[in-house]
């Protein structure tokens, strides 16, 4: 008896969750499985615990095709901090693509988009890992003929003082609102303040301390691909006097 492709995924998401095996888990172990000829394969649980992946992971017998990858997962433990200043991160488009393809690229890599992340993308970027396998004719793989480990890109250390950077964040924040309830005595109403920019130099060398632009975003919401809604309000002009 044969099934589709990912019959049992739902399965291996509950396992992946902490969730008992349901009864239609033992019915899918039982039939034989015809994985998908791309290899691409597809995510179906995340952040799998050290023992759930062994037991889920690595059983080829209970679930054919299922393999457990150790994954990189960006995260800002600064929040929204320095967000102009680093920059984001999203999935090569076409064009990026096209200039960069000779230096290993592919589609569906992240790319620097702004910032220090597309300033310093050739020096930050490592080089991925390759492996190669032997498959037989129902896609299940037989041995590894080789493989290339993954090389880790180089570390970017600026000169920005991260508490120098949220005090002049903070105090750009506090300025424009203070300048919002202020009166224009040439235009008889208050001032508009839509943005504002702080830079703090090092006066022994130039160095830049802070780097503070308003309005910011939350450069987290980029992680995974952002949702329309939020990319149009993050890139939505702000309102400027005239």
């Amino acid at each position: 008896m044969n099934v589709e492709p990912g019959a049992y995924w739902p399965c291996v998401a509950r396992l992946l969750s902490g969730e008992p095996c349901a009864g239609s888990c033992s019915a899918a172990k039982s039939v034989s499985v015809i994985p998908p000829m791309n290899f691409a394969g597809s995510y179906v649980g995340f952040d799998a615990s050290a023992s759930t992946e062994p037991s889920c992971g690595s059983s080829t017998v209970d679930f054919p095709g299922v393999e457990g990858v150790r994954l990189t997962q960006r995260a800002y433990p600064q929040g929204n901090l320095a967000a102009h200043l680093l920059g984001y991160v999203a999935e090569i488009n076409d064009k990026e693509l096209a200039a960069r393809k000779n230096k290993g690229y592919k589609a569906g890599d992240e790319i620097g988009k702004s910032g220090i992340e597309a300033a310093y993308e050739d020096d930050l970027r490592g080089s991925p890992g390759i492996e190669q396998l032997e498959v037989d004719a129902r896609g299940r793989v037989l041995r590894t003929i080789a493989s290339k480990p993954p090389v880790t890109g180089n570390d970017v250390k600026l000169t920005v003082d991260i508490d120098i950077q949220k005090l002049a964040e903070d105090s750009l924040d506090r300025g424009l609102k203070a300048a919002r309830v202020a009166n224009d005595r040439e235009r008889l109403k208050h001032f508009l303040a839509p943005a504002g920019a702080v830079v703090v130099l090092d006066p022994h060398d130039g160095s830049v301390l802070a780097l503070a632009s308003n309005p910011t975003y939350d450069p987290a919401k980029f992680i995974g691909g952002i949702t329309l809604t939020d990319f149009a309000a993050s890139t939505r002009p702000a309102r400027r006097s005239s």
